[in-house]
């Protein structure tokens, strides 16, 4: 009964720690930082993986008095623990990349409140992770453009009243594949709520070329200018985008460790 519980709950809590050590950043205290510390959890995890695979060695070169050797519960829980070893990390790093690394990278900026687009310049506000603009601010969807590459890029720019003309256009919301790559009819975020005057950053750089060039196109088409531009999604309360992120990857974990007792057991 001993063996039947290791074989079940060890290789379950090495998925529990390696997936958490690999989605979760840790603080660091001294020399070592959040990185060196998931590296660190991720080879102690291994450690006790090879500690098994030895015994289960060990349990197959034991003498016996007739025939081979009988397979163990080492040898189950060997190849058990590494494939849940291999599957903590993966599952742990595809969580951290689609739901962790916009969160932290957000909040490692800063946040501007009260905004006004008719005095703020794009360069004063590039360390900008979330920003709330002057009531009244809303999106000029009138001069909206989109860019395809396999997907359509979407940009809008924001403007302190309706109609209202500007020197530059410096802030920019976007999307993807919510608008039209030949006419101007932007749909993405909270653009239709006539209470989000916020934004949260974008985040992923592999989009930013694309969103250039639609500002690129926009700029040519509807003869304005923007000399630094910045990108992001539209939302009411740009709070709740972030909570969005965090739920949705503590949701992932506590589904994956389920999942995994499950087929373990």
């Amino acid at each position: 009964m001993e063996a039947l519980l290791m074989s079940v709950f060890l290789p379950w809590l090495v998925y529990v720690g390696v997936s958490a050590a690999m989605a979760f950043p840790m603080p660091g205290p001294g020399a070592l930082g959040s990185g060196q510390l998931c590296v660190l959890a991720c080879l102690c995890a291994f450690g006790f993986v090879l500690a098994f695979g030895v015994s289960a060695l060990f349990s197959w070169n034991r003498p016996v008095r007739c025939g081979t050797p009988e397979p163990t519960w080492y040898t189950f829980l060997f190849v058990t623990s590494l494939v849940a070893w291999l599957l903590g990390l993966l599952v742990g790093w595809i969580n951290w990349e689609v739901n962790l690394a916009p969160y932290y990278f957000i909040t490692s900026l800063k946040y501007y409140d009260k905004v006004d687009i008719n005095n703020a310049r794009g360069l004063q506000l590039m360390d900008a992770g979330r920003l709330t603009f002057m009531p009244g601010t809303q999106l000029d969807t009138s001069k909206s453009m989109g860019f395809r590459q396999k997907d359509i890029y979407c940009v809008a720019p924001v403007v302190p009243s309706p109609g209202a003309k500007l020197a530059r256009y410096d802030f920019w919301a976007v999307g993807k594949n919510c608008c039209s790559d030949h006419a101007a009819n932007f749909h993405c975020g909270d653009y239709s709520n006539m209470h989000a005057r916020s934004g949260l950053r974008m985040f992923r750089d592999e989009e930013l070329p694309w969103y250039k060039l639609a500002l690129q196109q926009a700029e040519a088409m509807h003869g304005i200018r923007s000399e630094h531009p910045v990108f992001f999604t539209w939302l009411e309360d740009p709070s709740a985008g972030l909570n969005a992120d965090l739920t949705r990857s503590m949701r992932w974990y506590f589904t994956g460790i389920s999942m995994h007792l499950v087929l373990q057991v």
